[in-house]
């Protein structure tokens, strides 16, 4: 019995000395391997603090949260991914529950394209806060990833990987 008791004592402490990952430390983006902007096009990734979004016109008003927007211009066409995250914190995650609720949101600005309205449905959104220095502002790093579907006929899910620094705005 003294044994056992020893061993339980033994593995109690060996195990309290370990220092375990937390859940939202592992999910945090690094900042290895960032998204390029592709040739030819122009890219912006800016965030505004205590804001929102009115509704589905894509307008940034005040409100209570961190939005974030990645804009890509490509020739004639343009388009938005419209990120809305918690104010509270130095880290975020975005799941399904905020995709249903209508905290992500893509736009695309081509006036003269035949396409179909893609929608995003689900994912995953990442994001930290870098502190400034060196010279740079308080930035961010998001990684998203984000799967779209059409508001029309059936056509299959696209996805998107989208992992950046992010700017102040104001």
């Amino acid at each position: 019995m003294k044994n056992a008791y020893s061993l339980f004592i033994l593995l109690l402490f060996s195990l309290s000395g370990c220092k375990k990952e937390t859940a939202a430390e592992a999910i945090l983006p690094n900042e290895d391997n960032l998204t390029v902007c592709p040739t030819g096009s122009t890219c912006n990734f800016f965030y505004a603090d205590n804001s929102g979004m009115d509704g589905i016109k894509l307008l940034l008003t005040k409100g209570q949260y961190r939005v974030f927007w990645a804009h890509t211009s490509v020739s004639y066409s343009a388009f938005s991914l419209y990120m809305m995250a918690p104010m509270i914190g130095d880290s975020f995650s975005l799941t399904k529950e905020d995709f249903l609720e209508g905290r992500v949101k893509y736009q695309n600005n081509c006036p003269t394209c035949f396409s179909i309205s893609m929608v995003p449905v689900d994912g995953k959104i990442t994001g930290r806060r870098l502190p400034a220095g060196n010279g740079l502002p308080e930035r961010w790093i998001v990684e998203a990833d984000v799967v779209f579907t059409s508001s029309g006929p059936s056509i299959p899910t696209q996805p998107l990987h989208l992992k950046q620094y992010y700017l102040p705005a104001n």
